[in-house]
């Protein structure tokens, strides 16, 4: 599969929430959404583990595991990508059939990584 991608096997995330701490499969985070000041984890199994951490930290964290910041609010695993619209307002979808910004900015970067995955043209 993808360099990148292959690296989230066996990865967890270790996250502090209200007193418990939970250990999430990096392969099984679809998104990361952050609302002042609280980042809030989205997984496969419909799990949502709020917690009290800047999305800056988590992109530095993710970044080399296929994760990419698509926008001020959103980190997305590149693994769940299904389609990228360009143009006039780009947006991000994921597999799950939802729908995110895409910041112009980060439109270039993204194309970049995405090209770096194995048997992508």
């Amino acid at each position: 599969m993808n360099k990148l991608i292959g690296r989230q096997q066996d990865q967890k995330l270790v996250l502090n929430e209200r007193g418990c701490i939970h250990f999430v499969d990096l392969a099984n985070i679809y998104y990361l959404l952050c609302e002042a000041y609280l980042t809030t984890i989205f997984s496969k199994n419909k799990t949502e583990i709020t917690v009290s951490k800047l999305l800056k930290e988590f992109e530095n964290d993710l970044d080399s595991f296929g994760f990419f910041r698509i926008n001020r609010n959103c980190i997305v695993n590149l693994r769940y990508i299904s389609q990228v619209k360009t143009g006039k307002e780009p947006k991000v979808q994921l597999n799950s059939d939802l729908s995110f910004h895409l910041s112009k900015k980060r439109l270039i970067e993204l194309r970049k990584r995405l090209k770096s995955f194995e048997g992508v043209i």
